[in-house]
């Protein structure tokens, strides 16, 4: 899909049929090199974007040697993007919620404002196209 493309679909009443047991594996990155904290069985998706108006999700999964480019690309960002939530989600553990998404391909960056998904990166992408996305959110 291409940069830009607004889907506006809002996901916050999708997502409140999805367990909380489906989401522990979705880990907020706050900044760079910092130990990732796991998100508790007592959270779900809806909160999360109810209370996180800009949300960047990076799907990915361990085999995934594309994935291990773009993570340090979005790592960077994160530290840098103190007004934006970063996440990122192990697809073959939230089988549900990466198909809820559209992350068909690996790895898929998708871009959530205000409950709406703005853009969806497919592939490896560079950091200014990932930057350009996430501007959009803000």
């Amino acid at each position: 899909m291409t940069a830009g493309k607004e889907f506006g679909c809002n996901y916050i009443e999708v997502f409140r049929v999805i367990t909380a047991k489906l989401l522990t594996n979705l880990i907020p990155r706050k900044g760079c090199f910092t130990l990732i904290q796991d998100l508790t069985d007592n959270d779900s998706f809806a909160e999360i974007v109810e209370n996180n108006p800009s949300i960047v999700i990076e799907f990915y999964a361990s085999w995934c040697k594309p994935c291990e480019k773009v993570f340090p690309i979005v790592e960077k960002l994160s530290a840098e993007m103190k007004d934006v939530t970063f996440y990122k989600v192990d697809t073959d553990k939230e089988p549900l919620l990466t198909m809820a998404l559209g992350a068909v391909k690996l790895p898929t960056v998708v871009f959530i404002k205000d409950g709406i998904v703005k853009d969806l990166l497919a592939g490896v992408h560079p950091e200014e196209q990932i930057l350009e996305s996430i501007e959009k959110i803000k």
